[in-house]
């Protein structure tokens, strides 16, 4: 997207990387493997350039739940495939791999507690985090989108924005100065987020962050 703004040039790139690893069809291929991979896993990095001086930059996550689980199709029953104790290392793995980039990782769970199909999931997931309650860089959140905006009322979400003002404000963003080659500031934490197959819901509260942090780089820019 390329505009003008206050007589400068303002680019701004949506790049998505999705990992070859667990890859397969939506139906077919859900959970993680052996080796930490969550299915459908991608990389989404916002990038914004002001007057080809100044860049700034901010990744999230999106992924199947990390736990093993199989639910062939829409109206078959999910099944857990592993207990929490057959799950912890390759989880341990997904989070390592994470951490590589960024240390503070915030899980956000948007699963639907009034599906029994969902509910499983959940609590598989929820398992795994307590193991790792020590962890003070790992943070998690359930917020079930579907209860809090039912009938397509998405004034619920504002709830949800509440929750992560803090996140996003401690997350912060990458910004480089291109003339000097200085670093001005680092994304310190990032977003990994799920629905079930992380398509709609997930592409929701993606957008929401997304315009927040571009908020937040804009007032950096004294644009308002």
């Amino acid at each position: 997207l390329n505009l003008e703004v206050n007589n400068n040039q303002l680019d701004i790139f949506l790049i998505t990387r999705r990992s070859k690893n667990n890859a397969g069809t939506r139906f077919n291929t859900r959970g993680i493997n052996d080796d930490g991979n969550a299915a459908n896993f991608c990389e989404t990095e916002l990038i914004l350039i002001y007057d080809n001086s100044l860049l700034f930059s901010f990744s999230q996550l999106r992924g199947s739940a990390p736990i093993f689980f199989e639910k062939k199709g829409i109206s078959y029953y999910t099944d857990i495939t592993r207990n929490k104790n057959f799950t912890k290392e390759a989880f341990a793995r997904h989070i390592e791999e994470i951490k590589k980039d960024f240390n503070n990782i915030c899980f956000i769970n948007l699963l639907n507690e009034n599906d029994l199909n969902e509910v499983s999931i959940i609590k598989e997931f929820e398992n795994q985090i307590k193991l790792i309650k020590d962890d003070k860089e790992i943070k998690y959140l359930h917020f079930d989108l579907l209860s809090e905006c039912k009938k397509e009322y998405y004034s619920g979400i504002d709830n949800l924005i509440i929750k992560l003002n803090q996140f996003i404000e401690f997350s912060n963003f990458f910004s480089y100065n291109l003339k000097n080659n200085n670093i001005l500031s680092m994304q310190k934490s990032i977003p990994r987020i799920n629905c079930l197959d992380c398509l709609n819901r997930t592409n929701l509260v993606q957008s929401i962050i997304s315009w927040k942090i571009l908020e937040n780089m804009f007032k950096m820019l004294k644009i308002y």
